[in-house]
C-alpha cells in the first residue's frame, strides 16, 4: 500500500491544497509555517487508521478535533487520500460529522473499499505506519519492559520519541534466546549449531551494520555483551569494539531511527517466509519523518536518505528537511516545495543530486548562502566593483585590503575575483 496524493480543504494552513507523492520517497521542503509538518499530521490520521484496524481495532475510527485544527471558518474540512494497494487504486475521505463537531469520522470511497485490503489474517504481512515527529528524542539507556507480540510492533508508533531502550530489550531478548538455540542444537548433535542465527535478528544486525557504516568506517557484529546488557559493534577496520552509547550523536541517531524501524518489523511480520535473498527488512510500511536531519551531522545528512531507502526497500518515506545536504542526496523528482499554500515540484532541468548545496540552499530552499552581515555585504559591493570594471578604484582597493585581513586568503570568491582582475588587465593592454 502506498500514498499516492492528498487533498486538504480548510485544514490548518491549507484551504485548498493538493499534493502527490512518489512511492518510495518524497522530501518536503519549505520555510516554516508553509505546512510541512500539517501534511505530515493529516497522513497520520490516516495511518492511525490503518495501524488501529491491524491492530484488531476494524471499527470507524474517530478522530479528535485537536489532530484535525480548523484556521479557515469553513462549514467542513476534508482530508481526501489516494492510495494503491494490489495495483489497485483507492480512496478515502475524512470530513467533518455534521452530528458531533468534536469528531470526525472516516469517509470510505463508495467504489473501493480500503478495509477490503487490509491484512486480517494471521498469516497476512503487516503494513507499518510509523510517525518520527521533529519532538523525538535519543535515549541512552536500557530499560523497561515493552509489550510482547505483534501487537508491540504498532505500539507507539505516532509517539515523539524513537523506542531505542524498547529496541534494545528486544534485541538482548532475542540474542540470549538465539544462543539456547545454539545450546540445544549442540546438545542434540546438530552440525549447524554454531552458525545458527535467528532470521528476524540476523535482518536487524544488517540493518545495524549497514546504517552505521559509513564512506570512512565500516561495522559488524552487533551483539548485547555484558550485565547489564549493552550493545556492541565492531569496526571492521580496525578490528575494535564499541559501545554504542560511546558513538557520536550522529551515530546513535542512526541507529535508533533504523533499529527501531527494524524491530517493528522483525515482530510485525516474523511469521513470514520470505523469499531467498529477502528478510523482515523488505516489509511494506509508510514512515513519516518530520526534520530528517535532526541530530546528524552535515556528513550524515548527505547519506540518511539513501540508506534508509537502500535497508528498507519497501518503504515509502515521506520526510521534511531545512536541509541543503539531504537534497544533494537525492533527485529532484523526490522534492516538493511548499509555497503560497500549495506543492510544487521541481523544475525537470533543476537536478539536484549531486548538486553544490550552497547552490540548492538558494535554488530550492531559498536562502542566500551568505548571511546579510557587514563582512559579507562588504564582499558583495566589492564584486560588483570588479565586475564593473572598477577594481582599480580607491573604493575597490580599500574594500579589497579589508576583505584581505577578514578571509586571510581562504575565500574562494575573492580567488574568483582575482582571476577576473587578472583577464581585465590583460585585455586593457592590448
Amino acid at each position: 500500500m502506498k500514498i499516492q496524493s492528498l487533498h486538504l480543504e480548510n485544514y490548518r494552513c491549507f484551504e485548498n491544497f493538493d499534493i502527490d507523492f512518489d512511492k518510495n520517497l518524497t522530501v518536503l521542503v519549505g520555510v516554516n509555517g508553509a505546512g510541512k509538518t500539517n501534511i505530515l499530521d493529516a497522513l497520520t490520521v490516516f495511518c492511525k487508521y490503518i495501524m488501529e484496524s491491524q491492530r484488531g481495532n476494524y471499527s470507524a475510527i474517530l478522530c479528535k478535533s485537536s489532530d484535525l485544527s480548523i484556521k479557515y471558518t469553513k462549514d467542513e474540512i476534508h482530508i481526501n487520500i489516494k492510495i494503491f494497494s494490489h495495483d489497485k487504486p483507492l480512496q478515502w475521505t475524512f470530513i467533518e460529522s455534521q452530528t458531533d463537531p468534536d469528531t470526525f469520522p472516516i469517509k470510505e470511497h463508495p467504489h473501493s473499499l480500503i478495509y477490503d485490503f487490509l491484512p486480517k489474517k494471521a498469516q497476512e504481512k503487516s503494513l507499518l505506519c510509523l510517525l518520527y515527529s521533529a519532538q523525538r528524542c535519543l535515549p541512552k539507556d536500557l530499560r523497561g519492559s515493552p509489550q510482547g507480540g505483534r501487537p508491540s510492533a504498532f505500539t507507539q508508533a505516532f509517539d515523539a520519541n524513537i523506542n531505542f531502550q524498547t529496541s534494545l530489550k528486544w534485541f538482548n531478548d532475542k540474542d540470549a534466546a538465539e544462543l539456547r538455540q545454539r545450546r540445544d542444537m549442540k546438545q542434540n548433535g546438530d552440525r549447524n549449531a554454531e552458525t545458527y542465527e535467528d532470521p528476524e535478528l540476523k535482518a536487524v544486525r544488517h540493518a545495524v551494520a549497514e546504517a552505521l557504516s559509513d564512506g570512512d568506517y565500516a561495522y559488524e557484529a552487533p551483539r548485547m555483551v555484558g550485565s547489564p546488557p549493552a550493545l556492541v559493534i565492531r569496526n571492521k577496520d580496525t578490528d575494535t569494539d564499541y559501545e554504542v552509547t560511546m558513538l557520536s550523536d550522529g551515530y546513535r541517531t542512526m541507529l535508533a531511527l533504523v533499529m527501531d524501524l527494524a524491530r517493528r518489523m522483525a515482530i510485525a511480520n516474523e511469521h513470514i517466509v520470505w523469499p531467498e535473498g529477502q528478510s523482515v527488512l523488505y516489509s511494506q510500511g509508510i514512515v513519516l519523518i518530520d526534520e530528517i536531519e535532526l541530530h546528524l551531522h552535515p556528513s550524515w545528512q548527505q547519506t540518511v536518505l539513501p540508506t534508509l531507502t537502500r535497508i528498507f526497500p519497501n518503504v515509502q518515506f515521506i520526510v521534511t528537511t531545512h536541509s541543503p545536504q539531504v537534497l544533494t542526496s537525492i533527485a529532484a523528482k523526490y522534492i516538493r516545495v511548499l509555497k503560497k499554500g500549495q506543492a510544487f515540484p521541481l523544475p525537470e532541468n533543476d537536478e539536484t543530486e549531486g548538486a553544490d548545496s550552497a547552490r540548492l540552499l538558494q535554488d530550492v530552499l531559498g536562502v542566500d548562502p551568505r548571511p546579510g552581515n557587514d563582512i559579507a555585504k562588504k564582499l558583495k559591493e566589492y564584486s560588483a566593483l570588479v565586475y564593473g570594471e572598477q577594481w582599480d578604484s580607491p573604493q575597490a582597493e580599500s574594500l579589497r585590503a579589508e576583505l584581505d585581513a577578514h578571509y586571510h586568503d581562504a575565500e574562494p570568491m575573492l580567488k574568483e575575483l582575482e582571476l577576473h582582475i587578472e583577464n581585465s588587465k590583460w585585455e586593457r593592454e592590448l
